[in-house]
C-alpha cells in the first residue's frame, strides 16, 4: 500500500512539472508573439499618421 502510495504521489508530482513547463512555455510564446502586434500596431499608426500629413500638405499647397 505504501508503494503504490508513493508512486501516485511521484505521478502527481511529474505531472504538475509538465503543466508548469508547459504553462511557462506558452506565456513566453504569448508574450512575444503580443510585441509583435504592439510592434506593427505602431508601425501601421505611424504611416497613417505620415497619410494624413501629405494628405494635409497637399491640400494646403
Amino acid at each position: 500500500m505504501k508503494k503504490l502510495l508513493i508512486l501516485t504521489a511521484a505521478l502527481a508530482l511529474a505531472a504538475c512539472s509538465s503543466t508548469w513547463s508547459g504553462v511557462k512555455q506558452d506565456t513566453s510564446h504569448n508574450v512575444s508573439r503580443t510585441k509583435e502586434a504592439v510592434k506593427e500596431g505602431g508601425n501601421a499608426v505611424g504611416r497613417g499618421i505620415t497619410h494624413v500629413g501629405e494628405k494635409i500638405e497637399n491640400a494646403t499647397e
